[in-house]
């Protein structure tokens, strides 16, 4: 009878646990004239952002995430996206393919496919570049959660293990701070980006956050896939 108490005990006091992540809360929110958005990036230049959506498609907004352009190109499940000045890349979840678009004009020029054997919707969920360590990173969703390192011909290199997480939806390399964001956790984390070990994690109040970037004040930008939104927070 004592031990079943004591185990009853362990397990409420457990569940009362606070999270210690910092809260974070918005100070503007646009809507996204883009059907499911999944991922979003700030362009080179800063003068617009690229997003990607569930139903295969690419679009440039401009600053108030107001559509300038979109791609003619349709994928499958496009789920991560960044831009260099040449090009904006774009990964397929279900397809296992980075297609390379042209900056200039949106049309496909290159691409490469990787190999993964998981789900068909549990797979690379993000795609962002680690200019310090030239390397692009993109993230397994979850089964398990994993983080991919690439090489500049977009081939895999190196996996880490991400169990902190019950998923990853994005990620994005800023300023010198790496940072990945959970849909399921509406958590942000922020880690090493040599071993992607924890740094400091901070909760949003947004449903479906999907995608993660930054303003080129520095603000941090969170698309939300299930609201068609774009949630605007303070400089982290």
């Amino acid at each position: 009878m004592n031990k079943i108490f004591l185990v009853c005990l362990s397990i409420l006091s457990f569940s009362f646990i606070s999270d210690t992540s910092e809260k974070l809360v918005p100070e503007h929110t646009y809507t996204l004239q883009v059907p499911e958005p999944s991922d979003i990036c700030l362009s080179a230049d800063k003068q617009n952002y690229f997003v990607v959506s569930d139903n295969g498609y690419l679009f440039e907004t401009d600053l108030q995430f107001k559509v300038t352009r979109k791609a003619d190109i349709r994928g499958l499940d496009y789920e991560g996206v960044y831009a260099d000045e040449k090009y904006v890349y774009v990964m397929d979840e279900s397809l296992r393919k980075i297609t390379l678009f042209d900056v200039a004009n949106l049309k496909p020029a290159k691409g490469n496919t990787l190999t993964y054997l998981g789900g068909r919707n549990k797979g690379f969920e993000s795609l962002t570049y680690n200019k310090d360590k030239k390397r692009f990173i993109t993230t397994i969703e979850k089964g398990p959660v994993q983080i991919w390192e690439l090489d500049e011909n977009l081939n895999k290199v190196m996996e880490y293990p991400f169990p902190a997480a019950s998923d990853l939806s994005s990620a994005c390399y800023h300023d010198g701070h790496m940072y990945l964001l959970s849909d399921e956790d509406r958590k942000i984390f922020e880690v090493n980006p040599e071993d992607y070990s924890i740094i400091k994690t901070w909760t949003i109040p947004v449903l479906n956050p999907e995608g993660i970037t930054f303003s080129p004040e520095g603000n941090l930008v969170i698309s939300s896939d299930d609201m068609s939104k774009a949630f605007v927070f303070k400089p982290l």
